[in-house]
């Protein structure tokens, strides 16, 4: 399954909208260093999900630049992670129809064209969503093409959305990519493990022959990316809904493999975080495929003594697990 891995931002500096300083015969003011060490601040702090915070620094950067459209590319950057998309494309539109022609501003328009795509499929938009992702893709490559070294943190967007449009050859170039500029982040090893995994997929049904067994390098692949991104997300609550996408990703990928006890364990450490995130009948489908309940029930009873250990007897979601437990014992009675 699919899930949307939420991102970052963009905006103008001191709140005019006037488009006037940046007639289309301006030079392209570049940062002085003070402005680089200030964008190079802010991009880190874009990286924590602070963008508020960012969004400051930027705007200091901006006015140590002399204004340039360089700079103001990362304030545009704030605002989209603050729910202003419309906002920082409108004002992107006004620097591109200044004359403004910089890598900027194709890396700004391919991660909002990312984070509308996401917003479109959480508000289940249909078509419009390939469009965007498509817009993401062909915006991302062009930035990278021109300036790799500036704009290196797009490579993880590029690899994101080149995913979601099923572009595997160029999703696994830009993921290898991400994973050389930054191989210590959670968001770059669970989008490789994503990927990787619906590579396996592609070998399983449509690149091995009947009756032989599928290579699962790439299977082990996405395993490791995976147990890397777990590794790299907080081991608290608050990071819950994040370790429970990785680990029951690792369970599907186990599946996949035909190898259902591995599935369990990682479905069980998956409950143990949120069971209320969990598709309990396609879990279901999956760990009783011949309708033995067996290794359906030891999962959930594994989660429930995981999810206890986190959250306390009374936490919300142990009456699910419950629940579901005591469901799937009467029904293996029958």
């Amino acid at each position: 399954m699919r899930y949307p891995l939420l991102l970052l931002a963009l905006a103008f500096s001191a709140g005019t909208a006037s488009a006037a300083p940046m007639a289309s015969n301006a030079p392209i003011v570049r940062a002085s260093a003070h402005a680089e060490d200030l964008i190079h601040e802010g991009r880190q702090l874009l990286k924590q999900g602070k963008a508020k915070e960012a969004q400051a620094l930027f705007e200091q950067a901006h006015k140590a630049a002399g204004q340039s459209p360089e700079t103001r590319i990362w304030i545009l950057r704030a605002w989209m992670d603050q729910d202003r998309l419309n906002d920082a494309f409108n004002e992107a539109d006004k620097l591109r129809d200044a004359g403004i022609d910089i890598p900027g501003l194709d890396y700004l328009y391919g991660y909002g064209s990312f984070v509308k795509a996401n917003k479109l499929m959480r508000e289940g938009a249909g078509g419009t969503i390939g469009m965007a992702f498509g817009d993401a893709v062909s915006y991302l490559q062009v930035a990278i093409d021109r300036d790799e070294t500036g704009f290196a943190d797009a490579w993880v967007t590029l690899a994101h959305a080149s995913w979601y449009t099923t572009e595997l050859d160029r999703a696994e170039k830009a993921i290898l990519k991400a994973v050389e500029h930054d191989p210590k982040s959670a968001l770059v090893r669970s989008v490789q493990g994503e990927i990787y995994f619906s590579m396996f997929k592609d070998v399983v049904t449509n690149r091995t022959p009947a009756g032989e067994t599928p290579d699962r390098t790439h299977a082990k692949t996405a395993l490791a990316s995976f147990s890397h991104a777990a590794d790299l997300t907080p081991n608290d609550n608050a990071s819950a809904a994040k370790q429970f996408a990785i680990w029951r990703q690792m369970g599907n990928v186990h599946a996949w493999m035909t190898d259902l006890p591995k599935a369990g364990e990682c479905f069980a450490e998956a409950l143990s975080w949120d069971p209320q995130m969990m598709d309990f009948n396609m879990m279901w489908q999956t760990m009783a495929p011949k309708g033995d309940l067996k290794m359906f029930n030891e999962s959930l009873a594994a989660g429930l003594v995981g999810y206890k250990k986190r959250h306390g007897e009374n936490g919300q979601g142990a009456a699910m697990l419950l629940w579901w437990l005591g469901y799937g014992q009467l029904t293996a009675k029958d």
